[in-house]
């Protein structure tokens, strides 16, 4: 099964804990996104924080699969772009926590427009530092495109939603509100609207 977006994202640490706690990682993200970026911070964190998550994720990483080390890309990057990466980590040190500036600093030197993340405070950062080029897709947000592009059913989406809430020990508003949202909150984004041909 071909992947909905041809592109990659970059992950942040709070969205793969989620969707491996809820059990939609493995089978729902490799149907949306050909591939998965992993940068060295987020790694770290789930190395110290979700041992268990991790586990789970070494085998895919490992095979070099879908998900994917920011690392092993890093080394072939232009200087410039690695100027970028560092100055932006420098820059915006004070403002995002280590993993979500790992995933902004490798997005924006690898040129990757989307960043996986539930973290809400670290979307509104990275969007007015990016000035909007840049979106965060949620794991509601991933659900919606699934459903929307047939490749899942709205009540297995939303019953999905529901399990990875509960799961996760999230308090988040009805799977309803996140669909009614979608289109302010990332799917009028260019990114989106290119891959889902909008």
């Amino acid at each position: 099964m071909s992947a909905l977006f041809d592109a990659g994202v970059m992950s942040d640490t709070d969205i793969i804990v989620h969707m491996v706690k809820g059990g939609i990682f493995f089978d729902i993200v490799p149907m949306i996104f050909d591939s998965v970026y992993i940068p060295p911070k987020v790694e770290e964190e789930l190395k110290n924080k979700h041992q268990g998550v991790l586990g789970q994720l070494l085998p895919w990483l490992n095979r070099k699969s879908f998900l994917k080390r920011t690392k092993e890309f890093f080394i072939s990057l232009p200087p410039e772009k690695k100027k970028l990466v560092n100055q932006t980590k420098t820059r915006l040190r004070a403002s995002l926590d280590p993993g979500e500036l790992d995933c902004y600093a490798y997005s924006l030197g690898m040129e990757i427009d989307a960043i996986i993340s539930d973290d809400k405070g670290a979307k509104e950062q990275i969007s007015i530092d990016s000035k909007n080029e840049k979106v965060i897709i949620t794991f509601w947000d991933i659900l919606i495109l699934a459903a929307r592009n047939d490749k899942l059913g709205w009540s297995d989406a939303e019953e999905k939603y529901n399990e990875v809430v509960r799961r996760s020990n999230m308090k988040l508003p009805p799977f309803d509100v996140h669909i009614r949202n979608f289109e302010s909150y990332c799917g009028s984004h260019p990114f989106v609207k290119k891959h889902l041909g909008l």
